[in-house]
């Protein structure tokens, strides 16, 4: 188990960490429905808390800059993913041309 099936899973279990995280940034649909944000906003996530800045505040500034820093994290951890990747690839090829 140790040696063969955990290390051919390991690019499904990146692939799975990786959409699992991008995925929390999209969960506005079920926080803004069962909380509305909750009361003081203690169940706000980033995405539901950009909502509230830019259309229930009308601050549409900071609203939109949210948004930005939630892109940036997406495309941030994908690419961590994707380095991670080429580099457990180059590192195959180079002990299979040994």
């Amino acid at each position: 188990m140790r040696y063969i099936t955990i290390p051919l899973l390991r690019d499904t279990f990146g692939i799975c960490t990786v959409l699992v995280i991008t995925g929390v940034f999209r969960i506005f649909e079920l926080v803004y429905e069962l909380t509305g944000g909750g009361p003081v906003h203690d169940s706000d996530v980033l995405t539901s808390y950009m909502y509230y800045l830019t259309f229930t505040t009308f601050r549409y500034g900071y609203g939109m800059a949210l948004a930005v820093v939630i892109c940036i994290l997406s495309i941030g951890v994908f690419s961590l993913y994707l380095l991670a990747a080429a580099r457990r690839r180059d590192r195959v090829r180079a002990f299979d041309d040994e």
